[in-house]
């Protein structure tokens, strides 16, 4: 088993008919936790790769 920080890059809209709400996953992200590293590490590390997508991904859109 090994341990990983997730991270989803997503947005809500509502359907046409029932109008409920629906998440829209873009991007996953995992970051693996080892014995160098600490949690805060890593969050920060998905933080960043999150941020970098994000910053990508509208740039272009």
């Amino acid at each position: 088993m090994e341990l990983v920080v997730l991270g989803e890059v997503y947005y809500m809209r509502r359907t046409r008919f029932l109008k409920r709400l629906v998440r829209k996953v873009i991007h996953k992200i995992e970051v693996p936790i080892d014995y160098f590293t600490s949690v805060e590490e890593a969050k920060a590390e998905a933080r960043r790769q999150m941020d970098e997508f994000v910053k990508a991904y509208y740039a272009t859109a």
